[in-house]
């Protein structure tokens, strides 16, 4: 099985400088546990980070910040992967867990 057979193909980005609580409304209307923070570069629009549910959770309402003030630039993860539709879904795997020491244990 390869990763273009089972990815959701629709993206749900944010700008960097929006709230944490407007992307937790994105993530709760479109139902993903992510978004793509974007930023405009010269009329073109490019991916520079991402923001999780976890992210949101661990950074945001646990230690009981203002959702209103941290944006998503503030929280996200600056490193954005990709792999190529055909690639085998175990192989997707583990680039992942080669790119996230967090995942490096998990089988």
């Amino acid at each position: 099985m390869t990763v273009g057979e089972i990815c959701n193909r629709e993206v749900i980005t944010i700008q960097r400088d929006e709230t944490v609580l407007e992307a937790a409304k994105l993530m709760r209307q479109y139902h993903v546990g992510a978004v793509i923070v974007i930023d405009k570069l010269n009329d073109r629009t490019a991916p520079v980070g991402i923001v999780t549910d976890r992210d949101l959770v661990v950074e945001v309402l646990a230690p009981e910040l203002d959702e209103t003030v941290i944006t998503v630039g503030d929280i996200m993860a600056p490193e954005v992967f990709t792999v190529k539709e055909s690639t085998a879904t175990h192989e997707a795997i583990e680039f992942m867990r080669r790119n996230h020491p967090a995942l490096a244990n998990r089988r």
